[in-house]
């Protein structure tokens, strides 16, 4: 079974451990449950010159995928979600951040609020989705806030990404970061006085210009 292998594999339901982890962060709170596609297996390989064709190097759950398929895919993997954890989700994070128009038309209709991914996917102006694109990694953070604090722009949003991989724990070779590492990229946030943490969800709700047009430019 691998993510990366496009041919025909059979599903894995959600583990119950991981479902326990997720009840508990929520109950500790400061915790959004996203959807992250349906099974995280690309539906092709890498192909294509990526400066001919923006994704073309990229894998995909959802890329060049009809809309009835995708549609499919995301509310069986929002039912899953809301069932096992008694939540009302409204955020998608696209595995490999790959997504297209059919994605963002299935989620605008399906009640969706918020597409969190790269900065190179495309734009349906008329979607009525918030747009929360990464924008920068978890070591970077602290470059990233001092930048901010140059710009004369109000209510500056960052959005950090990292996964379990950058950890040197999960992976020796190619982890960037430690768990201490990440304690004291904490420790120093809190110390911030004139930044803010927040969910996506709650990021949405709270800043008024986050629509496809603002996304665009």
């Amino acid at each position: 079974v691998s993510a990366f292998d496009p041919s025909p594999q059979p599903g894995l339901p959600l583990p119950e451990d991981k479902v326990r982890i997720l009840r508990e962060a929520l109950q500790a709170g400061g915790v959004e449950i996203a959807l992250h596609g349906y099974a995280h297996q690309t539906v092709r390989r890498k192909i294509g010159n990526a400066y001919l064709q923006p994704f073309g190097r990229y894998h995909s759950e959802f890329i060049g995928v009809d809309e009835a398929t995708q549609r499919k895919k995301i509310l069986e993997g929002r039912e899953i979600l809301e069932r096992e954890l008694g939540v009302h989700l409204e955020t998608f994070v696209p595995p490999w951040n790959g997504y297209d128009v059919n994605t963002l038309k299935v989620l605008g209709s399906a009640g969706f609020r918020v597409m969190s991914a790269a900065r190179r996917g495309p734009v349906d102006l008329a979607s009525p989705l918030r747009f929360l694109p990464r924008t920068c990694d978890l070591w970077d953070l602290e470059d990233a806030v001092n930048e901010a604090r140059r710009s004369p722009a109000e209510n500056l949003l960052m959005v950090v990404l990292f996964h379990h991989y950058d950890f040197k724990e999960s992976d020796p070779h190619a982890g960037r970061i430690d768990r201490a590492g990440l304690d004291e990229i904490l420790g120093w946030l809190t110390q911030q006085q004139d930044v803010g943490t927040m969910t996506l969800g709650e990021a949405s709700h709270a800043l008024p210009d986050l629509g496809a047009e603002q996304f665009y430019w």
